[in-house]
């Protein structure tokens, strides 16, 4: 490529929210990739902020919930949630793996579906169609503020992830 280092490609317009410019390693070479990127970092994003909240929540309430269950604690002596890098995830079970595969190959697949009708172009990258208190607001102005916050939060909690499993493998 003629561009200099770290300039950003020219398919990066500001068009779309959360649109900083910063694409180093120029992976986003046409609208098509850009699309297809920004939806997987959205989704990421959502995971990301789930896990963000839901990584200590478990760490500090497992314990109590279990026993109020009947069911056996998670979390190690070291106060270490299951994760692959710290050795505990065989401790969880398979079924649990099983649901939340299956839950994830459905919302791709409903998502897949409203695509192949056109209905999911209509809205914004990253809608899957679940609003059901409708509380995405109809200003532009407003879904672009929306939009750039949950970008934005999302990233961060990609970061404090990552520093949460970076954390307990050492």
């Amino acid at each position: 490529s003629d561009r200099p280092i770290f300039s950003p490609p020219s398919v990066l317009d500001g068009e779309l929210a959360g649109d900083y410019k910063f694409d180093p390693f120029n992976f986003s070479q046409n609208k098509q990739d850009l699309t297809l990127y920004r939806e997987a970092e959205i989704r990421h994003a959502r995971l990301a902020m789930l896990a963000a909240i839901g990584w200590p929540l478990a760490e500090l309430f497992n314990s109590q919930i279990a026993t109020q269950l009947g069911l056996p604690t998670l979390i190690r002596p070291n106060d270490l949630a299951p994760a692959v890098l710290n050795g505990n995830i065989s401790d969880i079970d398979p079924h649990f793996f099983l649901a939340a595969l299956t839950l994830g190959a459905m919302v791709e697949a409903h998502t897949l579906q409203r695509k192949e009708k056109g209905t999911a172009e209509s809205r914004f990258i990253g809608d899957i169609g679940f609003d059901p208190l409708n509380a995405y607001p109809s200003d532009p102005a407003l879904q672009r503020q929306i939009q750039e916050a949950e970008l934005n939060n999302g990233r961060i909690a990609m970061l404090a992830v990552t520093g949460y499993a970076i954390a307990e493998a050492i």
